[in-house]
């Protein structure tokens, strides 16, 4: 009996985001929900780099209070060194919102949401007023996690998926 086999001898070229974007067959106009995600992805990706590196990491050390920052440094048991900790998670979260904006991969996305969940452990925990303070610092968290779980997917999946249905349909049928 004979089996099917793969008749090509090469596989599959696997383009990134931004190759897809650049891609000729790329209409911006396009209601197609593939473009939609690809467009879905570039705001969430521009949101995190804007979070972590604008907001958290700027606006930490340049426009919040810092004797504030290093009290809930210290109230989480940073007693010793909590200016040192201070700037060494500023300088993270401006790390964080490069990598998200110019090295985007699954690693990051996930790297960044383990982060999220500590800080938000760790804060619960220790400042448990933040949990039912009324502009929610904490409970955001659960829609930037839900925004770092789409960004895994994207760079997983809808990649690939993507590219390989466009090969298919542009090779000949046999």
């Amino acid at each position: 009996m004979n089996s099917p086999r793969n008749t090509s001898s090469a596989p599959t070229r696997v383009e990134t985001v931004d190759e897809q974007i650049k891609s000729p067959e790329h209409d911006p106009n396009s209601n197609d929900s593939g473009k939609n995600l690809v467009r879905l992805y570039w705001a969430m990706r521009i949101t995190m780099a804007f979070i972590w590196a604008a907001w958290t990491a700027f606006a930490s050390w340049f426009v919040y209070p810092r004797a504030e920052s290093l009290d809930w440094l210290r109230r989480v048991g940073l007693t010793h060194g909590a200016a040192s900790a201070f700037l060494a998670a500023c300088v993270f979260d401006l790390a964080m919102g490069v990598m998200s904006c110019f090295f985007p991969s699954r690693r990051i996305w996930r790297l960044q949401f383990v982060v999220v969940v500590f800080y938000s452990i760790v804060i619960a925990v220790w400042i448990p007023s933040f949990l039912f303070h009324p502009f929610g610092p904490l409970t955001k968290n659960m829609a930037v996690l839900c925004c770092l779980a789409y960004l895994v997917m994207m760079e997983g999946s809808l990649n690939r998926t993507t590219v390989k249905e466009r090969g298919r349909a542009s090779r000949p049928s046999r």
